[in-house]
């Protein structure tokens, strides 16, 4: 299948602006790049953005993956069911404490996989499809935003946002009377703080 780069460019454009990814996220590079999978996300995908990666050429040298998401403190992982099964046999669970994103693919994602790993982990993964044709990324799972406001003296994710009653109004109301105090504390503006970045798109 031929593709063109216009296709593996929108592509990795549509992922970063789903997963809001930037230049301080770590993705680990475990995919082959012979598959579009792996050549799109692990391999331009950080190029393109500027959003750092760690590589190791064996997904399943589970002592490996553990040091190297631990002690670069890996924000997303794309991998497939299979691998996610053996490193919740082998991998503990302070290793994979700084995912933000865990996306499967290549394969369906078995209930029992997602909700076992999340046991272990505290992240639940997202089953994400494609196809060669396409790029190879379609469509992942609905997810929550990883955004959060770190406003004086406490913290305060989407999520608890998102538990309010669902108006646009309440919403966003509720997110400016955390964002402002925040910004004026940090002596930055709206338009320029990296939680206003963060949030603008949500």
């Amino acid at each position: 299948m031929l593709l063109t780069h216009y296709n593996i460019g929108s592509n990795i454009e549509q992922i970063a602006q789903t997963f809001m990814l930037g230049r301080r996220d770590r993705l680990l590079g475990i995919l082959p790049f012979f598959h579009s999978f792996g050549f799109t996300v692990t391999l331009w995908l950080p190029a393109a953005i500027g959003t750092g990666v760690v590589y190791h050429p064996n997904p399943l040298d589970l002592a490996a993956i553990s040091e190297l998401t631990r002690v670069y403190k890996v924000t997303l992982l794309m991998a497939t069911p299979t691998f996610l099964q053996a490193y919740m046999r082998r991998c503990q669970s302070e290793d994979f404490g700084s995912l933000q994103y865990v996306v499967t693919g290549a394969e369906k994602l078995p209930e029992r996989t997602a909700l076992a790993f999340e046991d272990k982990f505290g992240i639940r993964p997202l089953e994400g499809y494609g196809c060669t044709e396409c790029s190879p990324v379609v469509s992942s799972q609905a997810f929550l935003s990883r955004v959060q406001i770190q406003a004086p003296g406490r913290i305060l994710l989407l999520e608890d946002i998102a538990a309010q009653p669902k108006s646009s109004e309440k919403l966003l109301s509720l997110l400016m009377a955390f964002l402002l105090p925040a910004c004026a504390t940090a002596g930055t503006s709206p338009a320029t703080s990296p939680w206003w970045t963060r949030t603008a798109s949500w």
